[in-house]
This record gives C-alpha cells, sequence and structure tokens, in this order.
C-alpha cells in the first residue's frame, strides 16, 4: 500500500493532508504527516470552499477538524454543529457567528474576533482563547472546563455565569463581562 500527500497553501501557512491506507501504508508517511493529521480512516476533514472569505456562509455541520483557518473571515456565518476539534483559529474573524452546540475542544483560538458570537451548548474544552475578544458573546451552557482565557475579554457577554468552568480552566489577565479584570480566579470568586 503506498500514502498519498498532498500539500496545499493557505493564507501563507502550508496544510498537509496525508491520507494512508491501512497500518501498514503508515510506514510510508513521514512521522510529521502523521503528526499533522493523526490516523483517523474516516473522510478527511475539508477546508469550504468560501475559505478564506466565509462571511455570511452556511457551514453548520462541516468537518475541519484540525486545520489551520487561521485568519479567515466568518463573519455572520452559520457554524453550528461545527467540527473544529484541535483546529488553528488564530487571528480569525467570527463575529456574530452562530457557534451554538459546535465543537471546539483544544482548539487554537488565539486573538480571534467573536464578538457577539452564539456559542450556547458549545465544547471549548482545552482550548486556547488567549487573547480573544467575546465581548457580547452569549455563553448558555458552553462548556470551558480546562480552557486557557489569558487576556480574553467577556465584557458584556451574556450567560456567562451559566457556562461550565473548572480548576483546570485558566484565568489570566481576562476582563469579566462587567469590566472587572481577574487573574487567577474567575469572575465571581
Amino acid at each position: 500500500m503506498t500514502a498519498r500527500v498532498t500539500k496545499t497553501r493557505l493564507l501563507g501557512r502550508a496544510v498537509l493532508v496525508a491520507l494512508c491506507a491501512g497500518v501498514a501504508a503508515l510506514s510510508g508517511c513521514g512521522s510529521a504527516d502523521v503528526a499533522q493529521v493523526g490516523t483517523r480512516s474516516a473522510a478527511a476533514p475539508h477546508v469550504p470552499a468560501c475559505f478564506p472569505g466565509c462571511s455570511g456562509a452556511n457551514l453548520s455541520g462541516t468537518d475541519m477538524h484540525g486545520l489551520d483557518i487561521s485568519e479567515g473571515d466568518f463573519e455572520g456565518a452559520n457554524m453550528s454543529r461545527v467540527n473544529l476539534v484541535d483546529a488553528f483559529v488564530d487571528d480569525a474573524h467570527f463575529e456574530n457567528v452562530n457557534l451554538v452546540s459546535a465543537h471546539l475542544n483544544g482548539a487554537r483560538i488565539k486573538r480571534t474576533a467573536l464578538i457577539g458570537a452564539n456559542l450556547t451548548a458549545a465544547t471549548v474544552e482545552d482550548a486556547n482563547l488567549s487573547g480573544s475578544d467575546l465581548s457580547g458573546a452569549t455563553l448558555l451552557k458552553t462548556n470551558l472546563n480546562g480552557a486557557n482565557l489569558t487576556g480574553v475579554n467577556f465584557r458584556g457577554a451574556h450567560d456567562l455565569d451559566a457556562a461550565a468552568f473548572n480548576a483546570a480552566t485558566l484565568w489570566s489577565q481576562t476582563t469579566c463581562p462587567d469590566g472587572t479584570v481577574v487573574t487567577g480566579r474567575s469572575c465571581w470568586q
């Protein structure tokens, strides 16, 4: 069995997709290739055809697991139930995006504008949101357990008190909905 490797450039970033058939073929993939995409045998996640300008697009239920969609414009897009687990979403525009029931576990979402985004029932567990702006966002039943909230702006966010956090959640220079800045504790301690 042979491995097929395709390289694509997105906004100056190389995204490597390796498709290996069977366990024996894994030896045909370089270790860096396997580290980029894992060993899942399901259909490969895909970058939306509209990328990088996906403003207003209907991407509901799209599988973008592990992809790099940094610097993309998704303003006003419907991304409910989207799979962004382990994805790279740095410096992106997600203003007023519908992320209801989205999966963002382990994603790197640094310096991203999520102003007015609806993250109701989204799972953002162990994600790195450092430096992101979630002002005015809706966070009802959002799972932020273990998330890095360093420098995150929650000013004016809705239902943050109804989101899930645990002791592993990192609060450092985090702006609470009332404008208070906290370090080492949540907005309610």
